[in-house]
């Protein structure tokens, strides 16, 4: 168990350091060695934490190479993009429909830039939070097993294995627990917000370019899927049922009124991204009150019991 707690405080400082990492060190990899620098940035990309961070920033540069491609009417897009979140998939089913029905993106690729942009650095703040959580575990760690070694070693009290049993266990369990929560937090919140995004803007697209009303509701299954199914967008959901009933009965197309929609469900996310930061930091206090100072004051408890014996 201590081997597992110090590889992830370990790992926490060599992501913190690998983050730290000045902008000339990466412009001297890409003069010194482009090949160099490419394979260091397909390691960071598929490890944890910082991955996220590492596959957003590689997305928002192919991304942006796309949009200028389609700028100057190339029209070439890359046969493969980065995953990232939903925002390839979308992408991906953009560029799709847009070969196949002639659909302009010029419009809708800066708004999407824009908010991946945002996105990536929210990903950034999350990274940073979550390591120096780690780093704040480390220093309580560290402390605690220093103070046991001393008082080993210069009042020499006998070792009490069960006390260390529990102690490492606590570290563990608090260590565990924040990646688990945090992962929890994040997939059961933002993984809506991709497939209501990607519902609402398939649904929109293809209302502009004028695709069957049928065959917009197949596709972008913005009845059936998760932004009607979901509770955290049901006022939004209904006044998308009820724009889609006034289409059926009188025609009027509710081009306007979807792209509010999605501007609301973008606002709201941002609105969730301020609110996950914050919980974070409760997390961190939760973890520090409830698993590492618990740790240490087991082991205090534990001398003043012996003392009291003897």
């Amino acid at each position: 168990m201590k081997t597992v707690v110090l590889s992830l405080f370990g790992y926490a400082f060599f992501c913190l350091s690998l983050l730290s990492l000045p902008d000339n060190v990466w412009d001297f990899l890409i003069l010194y060695s482009p090949l160099i620098r490419s394979s260091f940035q397909q390691l960071l990309r598929r490890l944890p934490l910082i991955g996220a961070f590492r596959e957003g920033e590689a997305l928002k540069a192919k991304f942006i190479d796309c949009e200028a491609s389609l700028t100057l009417g190339l029209n070439a897009f890359p046969k493969s993009l980065p995953k990232y979140k939903f925002y390839t998939h979308l992408i991906e089913q953009l560029v799709a429909v847009h070969r196949s029905k002639g659909v302009g993106l010029k419009k809708i690729f800066p708004e999407i830039r824009n908010h991946l942009i945002r996105d990536v650095q929210f990903e950034r703040k999350i990274v940073s939070e979550i390591i120096s959580g780690l780093l704040q575990f480390m220093i309580i760690f560290l402390t605690t097993w220093g103070f046991v070694y001393l008082s080993i070693s210069l009042v020499e009290l006998p070792p009490n294995h069960i006390i260390f049993f529990f102690m490492f266990l606590l570290q563990l369990i608090g260590s565990l627990l924040f990646f688990l929560l945090i992962h929890f937090l994040k997939k059961n919140i933002f993984e809506q917000f991709a497939k209501a995004l990607e519902e609402a803007y398939l649904f929109s697209v293809l209302l502009e370019i004028g695709v069957p009303i049928n065959e917009i509701l197949e596709r972008s299954q913005i009845q059936c899927g998760l932004f009607s199914q979901s509770k955290m967008f049901s006022s939004l959901s209904v006044r998308m049922k009820n724009l889609i009933k006034r289409l059926k009965q009188t025609g009027i197309s509710p081009l306007d009124e979807s792209k509010e929609i999605i501007a609301e469900l973008w606002q709201f996310q941002e609105d969730e991204f301020l609110q996950f930061t914050k919980k974070l930091q409760v997390l961190k206090f939760f973890i520090l009150a409830f698993f590492f100072l618990p740790s240490y004051f087991l082991y205090l408890y534990s001398i003043f019991q012996f003392f009291m014996e003897h």
